[in-house]
């Protein structure tokens, strides 16, 4: 399934801090789920009021909130108030054509990158927008649609003997970031297996639709390199942040997580580089046939330079030419004839051209 591609709304025009959601609307209402959790509890909480999301941040609890949907520019302003977000994050969080990008003001981590859901028949069809808010004691979570990679962690948090159970906002944070950034690694491994079809394809001269394939993936290549890069620089900033807050324990994980955004994007190179070289293979597979292709058609027009000279040498009208009269005359030429041909056969097979 081929990504569609989203017209942008621009925002031209408007002042710094104007919250335009840039998407289209995918849901009717806004869906918020709140998780608040310690060690020994652990409440779930669909489509809490404002006052509700707001108390959360003086609780002794780490809540997480979730939110699925931005077209309500409303109400995400109105969390972003609640939660002490700066206007110009509330309006990268609304901008959902924005880079991957990291936000720090010491109080809060803000990291906004993309999502990938890969599909086995295209790996990076299902992408979206995700914002990640980190405070003290809250982590928010900011998506387009229904649908994400974090069921394993909300499993996770409902069994209270798992790591995440007892942590900080900062592991929760970084749990979240670790989902996205193993799915990039599926979705590079599975665009990986196809390249290797195609390789292997290609080498054996059996694919079809190759150039078209190949330009495809081009495609796609560069569109996870957009999306991953940035994501590395974003897991170094989050490991080197010297918020008061952050937990000396989470640090091992999170050069964990920058070990892989870093496999993930040195793979993504590894892979253009790969494409590129079967671009140039192709072409030069293709320029070869071409040129087998002249060779073949060259030696024969040289057969038959020889060949049609005598046929136009004896197709003179001149009455006095002695062979004409001859009994043998024909066969003799005939023969002649042939006899070039298989000698300049002969010859080119001895130069190795044929």
């Amino acid at each position: 399934m081929a990504r569609k591609r989203r017209q942008k709304k621009h925002k031209l025009g408007k002042a710094p801090g104007a919250l335009i959601y840039t998407g289209d609307q995918v849901i009717d209402k806004v869906q918020v789920q709140q998780i608040d959790f310690n060690e020994t509890d652990i409440t779930v909480t669909d489509n809490p009021d404002l006052e509700t999301l707001k108390a959360a941040r003086e609780s002794n609890t780490v809540s997480w909130i979730n939110i699925v949907g931005l077209h309500d520019v409303d109400y995400i302003a109105a969390v972003g108030q609640a939660y002490d977000l700066h206007p110009l994050l509330i309006e990268d969080i609304l901008n959902i054509h924005h880079r991957p990008g990291y936000y720090d003001d010491g109080a809060i981590i803000a990291m906004v990158l993309k999502m990938l859901t890969p599909d086995k028949e295209d790996p990076v069809s299902n992408v979206e927008q995700i914002a990640v808010i980190c405070g003290e004691n809250f982590v928010l979570s900011f998506q387009e649609r229904p649908g994400d990679v974090f069921d394993p962690i909300r499993e996770r948090l409902i069994r209270p003997t798992t790591k995440i159970r007892s942590r900080k906002a900062d592991y929760l944070a970084f749990a979240l970031i670790d989902a996205i950034v193993d799915h990039y690694l599926v979705a590079i491994e599975e665009f990986g297996e196809k390249v290797e079809e195609l390789e292997e394809a290609l080498m054996e001269g059996k694919a079809e639709r190759i150039l078209e394939l190949l330009y495809k993936y081009k495609r796609d290549i560069n569109f996870l390199r957009k999306v991953v890069r940035p994501v590395r620089e974003i897991a170094v900033q989050f490991e080197k942040t010297d918020v008061g807050w952050l937990d000396d324990a989470t640090v091992p994980f999170l050069k964990d997580l920058v070990d892989h955004a870093e496999y993930s994007a040195e793979a993504i190179e590894t892979f253009r580089e790969t494409l590129n070289d079967l671009l140039n293979f192709y072409h030069t597979q293709s320029a070869n046939k071409l040129n087998d292709i002249l060779k073949v058609l060259t030696i024969f027009s040289v057969i038959f330079i020889p060949l049609s000279f005598l046929a136009g040498l004896y197709g003179t009208n001149f009455e006095f030419m002695a062979e004409l009269h001859f009994t043998w005359s024909w066969p003799a030429f005939i023969g002649l004839e042939v006899i070039i041909a298989l000698g300049m056969l002969y010859f080119f097979r001895k130069k190795g051209w044929l």
